[in-house]
């Protein structure tokens, strides 16, 4: 399990109970939209930067967009490591990002 946040939202999830839900999902032949707004802050530093989660509170779209896939790649090496297969993580057209087991 690793831990994540929501853009603009201060508080720790953890990928414990998404997991749960994309697996459910797997078993009826569907995959999970993950969300946009779910980052991989730093938890490094102290206080975790950014401290908002905002938008606003990444210096430019490259280090948001570069929070966002560290979540989707953690997520998909989590759900790898309780299916033991590597699940398939797609782009749609309109921009969001789904995970589904291949």
């Amino acid at each position: 399990a690793f831990k994540y946040k929501e853009v603009a939202i201060d508080r720790v999830i953890s990928s414990e109970e998404l997991a749960r839900q994309a697996i459910g999902w797997f078993m009826i032949d569907e995959g999970l939209i993950l969300c946009e707004k779910y980052v991989m802050p730093d938890f490094n530093t102290s206080p975790p930067l950014p401290v908002l989660y905002s938008t606003e509170s990444y210096d430019d779209e490259d280090e948001l967009e570069r929070s966002k896939q560290a979540f989707r790649d953690n997520m998909k090496g989590h759900i790898m490591k309780l299916i033991g297969k590597e699940p398939l993580l797609s782009k749609a057209q309109n921009g969001e990002y789904a995970i589904y087991y291949d």
